[in-house]
């Protein structure tokens, strides 16, 4: 025996399983695949969900640290330029040359008071220094005396003396310039003379480390921790509530890349009132695991802020829910097992039964019911075949009747489109007017006649396009204002996209013939018919709309209600031929108000689906 023959023997073994076991085999696998993928899938949903949270969290806190840091900044420049008036205030009585150690203890407390006064305006400031041309100093907020020519060496000297007095940024030093306890963030800027524009010495603006580092949130015991710290650019940490890495550069190369990545973008973005505010954000190896790690520039410190969270703490909660979803999988698994076998017993010899009435229902034999006794699945479906059974033999008939119905309404339909009066009044006309001498509007006249018909008759097509109906509708009403050029004026509008749609044929032209016939001419005065056409979504609208005499509400129950004569095609037949060629996808509203006219709405699909005969 081949591979083949022994192929097709295994086939037969399947099909010869009994039914409860096919059920329990084909069950099983895919309740299994079905709880895995539920525990795979409601995990990264949580994860994920948990991970965007914890971000959008982080970029609000770095966003708010970044605002006040940039806030301290202007505050910087803010104190600077107090000082700059006050101490201009001091030497206004003073010759700047004639200020030697001697004359100036006689202005060393005013310049004492404007320092102190600034420290205490200004609580970010640690501490503050003025230095004149001649090595004096009076400082405020420092401890001890201060070493001018270390001063000098770090800070004075590279101070520019020309150029524009700004405030300029140094380099986070140890603090040791200050007898400082902790690193401190200086600026500098050289004190001009308002009256004569010489220099009357320097400011030194400090910023406490612990001060900078205080904008970083609180963290609680039963929160994930965050690790913050502001970076120079050259990775040096300036700021950080880890000490021990203080002006030390950061020793982790995905961060350094991290860094490194977008920082000439970063450093050319602004955005919010307080300057750059821009958030990246990426997952990296920090401290031998993945942490959520954002970065923030600090344009006007010239600081990048780092933000790590780790997502091992982060999802311990997630974890925890894993465990308890796959749990209650487990036992969902072993219980769907069970029901399966006590299912699979009580399904079969109903389905059998089933099958036998099926068969007789396919040899033609409409009237078989199955008997169906219980409330379950099978149930159901034994009723649920009875009733279609039942719905055959009626859509059987029925069928017979929407074809009976459709010839009535084709032989209808062809009656219209001759219009035998239409015709015979229109050539009478058309004889006026050549008896007349009014042979150009006898032309026109014929000409309108013969695209009406040419359109109306389309060599027997029931579909036609928009374009056709439109030019029929127009064809139609161009006659019709001439013969009650003193009753009626109509206008036409269609959008261009629509016209190449197929549409059933004479669905527009009879609403407007019931527009003047029934709404103007029973005015007696005249009035306009509107013909719109326009896409709405995935369907076609057409308006067609009169200012005549409308109807009451209950007159226009009684028309749509009323049965027409077979020979006759109007309202209620459009809508039934609507109802026929388009199902439940077409519709058409009717508006009427008495003395204000009425409105006529055909919806139908862009696309006419096909009905079988």
């Amino acid at each position: 025996m081949g591979k083949g023959d022994a192929g097709r023997g295994k086939i037969p073994r399947f099909r010869d399983w009994s039914i409860r076991k096919k059920f329990m085999m084909s069950c099983l696998p895919v309740m299994v695949i079905l709880v895995a993928a539920i525990l795979i899938i409601s995990y990264q949903m949580l994860y994920n969900s948990n991970i965007t949270k914890t971000e959008e969290i982080a970029r609000d806190e770095c966003e708010m640290i970044g605002i006040r840091l940039e806030s301290m900044r202007e505050n910087v420049d803010t104190c600077s330029n107090m000082l700059a008036q006050n101490i201009n205030r001091v030497y206004s009585d003073v010759n700047v040359e004639n200020v030697d150690q001697i004359a100036f203890i006689d202005i060393k407390n005013d310049i004492y008071t404007a320092l102190d006064y600034a420290l205490r305006c200004f609580p970010d400031v640690s501490s503050l220094v003025f230095i004149d041309k001649k090595a004096n100093m009076s400082s405020a907020g420092t401890r001890g005396t201060l070493d001018y020519e270390e001063l000098r060496a770090d800070y004075l000297d590279q101070i520019p003396d020309k150029g524009m007095a700004v405030t300029m940024q140094f380099p986070m030093g140890d603090g040791s310039c200050f007898l400082a306890d902790s690193p401190t963030l200086t600026f500098g800027k050289r004190i001009i003379s308002m009256s004569n524009g010489k220099i009357l010495g320097y400011i030194l603006i400090n910023i406490s480390e612990e001060r900078l580092s205080s904008v970083f949130p609180e963290q609680e015991e039963e929160v994930v921790a965050r690790d913050y710290f502001l970076v120079d650019g050259e990775g040096i940490v300036n700021v950080s509530r880890q000490k021990e890495r203080l002006l030390k550069k950061v020793d982790n190369e995905e961060i350094m890349a991290f860094l490194a990545k977008g920082a000439e973008g970063n450093g050319a973005q602004s955005g919010g009132a307080a300057g750059s505010i821009v958030t990246d954000s990426g997952k990296l190896t920090v401290n031998g695991e993945k942490a959520l790690v954002l970065k923030e520039a600090i344009p006007g410190f010239g600081f990048t802020l780092v933000s790590s969270i780790s997502i091992f703490d982060l999802t311990r909660d997630i974890r925890a829910t894993a465990q308890v979803i796959f749990i209650l999988g487990a036992a969902g698994i072993v219980l769907a097992l069970y029901l399966t076998v006590i299912l699979s017993k009580r399904i079969s010899k109903p389905v059998q039964e089933l099958t036998i009435a099926a068969e007789k229902l396919q040899n033609g034999d409409f009237s078989v019911r199955c008997p169906a006794v219980s409330e379950e699945e099978v149930g159901v479906l034994a009723r649920t075949f009875n009733v279609m059974a039942y719905k055959v033999d009626c859509l059987l008939k029925e069928v017979e009747t929407e074809q009976r119905r459709k010839r009535e309404y084709e032989l209808a339909l062809i009656q219209a489109q001759v219009k035998p009066h239409f015709l015979y009044n229109t050539l009478d006309l058309i004889y006026v007017f050549c008896q007349s001498g009014m042979s150009k509007e006898g032309a026109r006249m014929t000409k309108y006649l013969a695209d009406f018909y040419r359109v109306s008759l389309s060599s027997g097509r029931e579909i036609v396009t928009v374009q056709e109906e439109i030019k029929n509708v127009e064809g139609y009403l161009s006659i019709q204002r001439e013969r009650y050029c003193d009753l009626m004026d109509f206008s036409v509008e269609c959008e261009q996209e629509i016209r190449a749609y197929p549409i059933v044929k004479m669905t527009l032209q009879p609403l407007v013939e019931n527009a003047i016939y029934h709404g103007l001419k029973e005015q007696q005065k005249p009035g306009t018919v509107r013909v719109r056409g326009y896409q709405e979504g995935n369907m076609l609208v057409f308006m067609v709309e009169d200012d005549g005499a409308g109807m009451t509400k209950e007159r226009l129950e009684e028309v749509l209600s009323r049965e027409e004569a077979k020979n006759h095609f109007g309202l209620r037949s459009v809508i039934e031929r609507i109802s026929l060629y388009y199902g439940k996808s077409g519709s058409v509203e009717v508006e009427s108000r008495p003395g204000r006219g009425t409105r006529v709405t055909v919806r139908v699909p862009q696309k006419m689906e096909e009905k079988p005969c």
